[in-house]
């Protein structure tokens, strides 16, 4: 399913499948979910909710309008790991940075 990307805390993209009235929604830990079957007025109020609010409040419509109330099927499962590696990629990163720095007598 084409997924459309979202910027937002919590949601990397969605998607929606008009002829199966299918929701696909990734979340920033890389899961991917499917719920069925969604209406298409409920997959634009989610759209116009994610739009908006960019803030930790940005999966209140999702929580409210579609978890627990369409049979969920788990696509990917999140990668727990996903934000430790990226950590200590950023991590090192810097650490190589102040080094080179401190070479440099800055």
């Amino acid at each position: 399913m084409d997924r459309e990307v979202i910027v937002a805390v919590s949601v990397g993209a969605v998607g929606y499948n008009h002829e199966t009235s299918t929701f696909e929604i990734e979340f920033c830990d890389s899961s991917i979910y499917q719920y069925a079957p969604v209406s298409e007025e409920i997959y634009n109020g989610l759209m116009n909710s994610l739009g908006s609010n960019l803030e930790k409040t940005d999966l209140r419509y999702f929580s409210e309008h579609i978890k627990g109330k369409y049979k969920q099927k788990t696509i990917r499962r999140p990668r727990r790991n996903l934000f430790k590696h990226f950590r200590n990629v950023i991590s090192r990163a810097l650490i190589s940075v102040v080094l080179k720095a401190i070479d440099r007598g800055e």
